[in-house]
């Protein structure tokens, strides 16, 4: 039987299904799903960084959770992340990513919480400005705005 995770209280802005060991609901099939509020995203812990992106003008403030700690919350055991985005844009995320680089689930940027109109209100950002690896169509590819699920494979 998996741990369970607290309910939301507010809206749902990311759900995390697949190989996961911790949930609090289930999908019609019955899977196991992890559905997230603003706030329990927030619990995890913020990390910010300043970085520039190929969308933005100048550098910005990214505020946002670590992928590699949601990963552990939600009990994590595979080693890809399909990401879903509002729109249906998907993208295949090495799990190493998450380890390798300090990516986050980005919730505010400059100060702001991000709403759709402006990539969020989740939105996988890269520290770009630390590697020069990172600037790279693949990278950006992974980059996904408006993530609205999280599959882990």
């Amino acid at each position: 039987m998996a741990d369970t995770l607290p309910q939301p209280g507010d809206a749902v802005v990311l759900t995390v299904a697949g190989k996961i060991s911790r949930s609090n609901g289930q999908d019609a099939a019955g899977r196991l799903e992890a559905r997230f509020d603003l706030a329990m995203l927030q619990h995890l812990g913020i990390t910010e960084f300043v970085t520039a992106t190929p969308w933005h003008r100048g550098r910005v403030r990214f505020e946002g959770v670590l992928v590699r700690r949601l990963l552990e919350e939600v009990g994590a055991s595979g080693d890809r992340l399909y990401a879903v985005a509002h729109n249906e844009y998907t993208a295949n995320i090495p799990r190493d990513d998450a380890v390798r680089y300090d990516m986050i689930l980005a919730l505010r940027a400059n100060g702001r919480q991000l709403g759709l109109r402006d990539k969020g209100p989740v939105f996988i950002v890269y520290p770009y400005d630390t590697d020069a690896a990172l600037r790279s169509d693949v990278m950006y590819s992974r980059s996904v705005w408006q993530l609205r699920r999280l599959e882990i494979q």
